[in-house]
């Protein structure tokens, strides 16, 4: 009997120690078990789409040059255009009485990659839900769930990681979609010849 309680106590020792070993490694997330980093390029993608959604809303809207977070400068060069225009757009719904207070952003279907040369890449859909600053809105032909596919690209730079890629907007000439959006907009706002 002695023998036998030495046996259980040993497994249940060691099988602590291996939880305690592979707990800092990998973390249950909705079903999945991430690592630290792919927890992290997920928080980062997160981050970066909420930013976005925000513009739009109260919560940033009234930035007339919204300065992108979180991603390499030459992406920041990008963002910051379409960055301005969601945030125009945002003013512009508020004036309209179609504002909204903030947004509540989800990430669905998230696939992490990670690299050796400590990048990553993540593919994953969002959802956007609106709180809106008039209760009429709500219901209406406007309280619309938008919903988006993304693959956006990390490098960790000391220590933190930075979106270096939004290869979900970029098309074959290597336009991102945020310029290509803006530039879209223009020319239908633009009069024609």
């Amino acid at each position: 009997m002695e023998n036998g309680r030495a046996r259980i106590v040993l497994w249940t020792g060691a099988a602590v120690l291996m939880g305690a070993l592979v707990t800092p490694m990998v973390l249950p997330q909705a079903g999945r078990w991430l690592s630290d980093d792919e927890e992290a390029v997920e928080r980062a993608a997160h981050a970066v789409i909420q930013e976005r959604a925000d513009l739009g809303t109260a919560v940033a809207r009234d930035i007339t040059a919204p300065e992108p977070r979180g991603t390499a400068a030459g992406v920041a060069a990008v963002l910051r255009p379409h960055y301005a225009q969601l945030a125009r757009e945002g003013r512009r719904k508020a004036a309209e009485g179609l504002g909204s207070r903030r947004a509540e952003v989800r990430l669905h279907s998230v696939d992490v990659e990670l690299f050796d040369d400590d990048s990553a890449r993540v593919e994953f859909s969002q959802t956007t839900d609106h709180q809106w600053e008039k209760a009429g809105v709500e219901g209406s032909d406007h309280d619309l769930t938008s919903v988006s596919s993304h693959i956006f690209h990390f490098s960790r730079r000391d220590g933190r990681w930075i979106l270096t890629r939004d290869a979900s907007s970029a098309d074959a000439s290597g336009e991102s979609g945020a310029d290509a959006g803006v530039r879209k907009a223009a020319a239908l706002r633009s009069p024609g010849p």
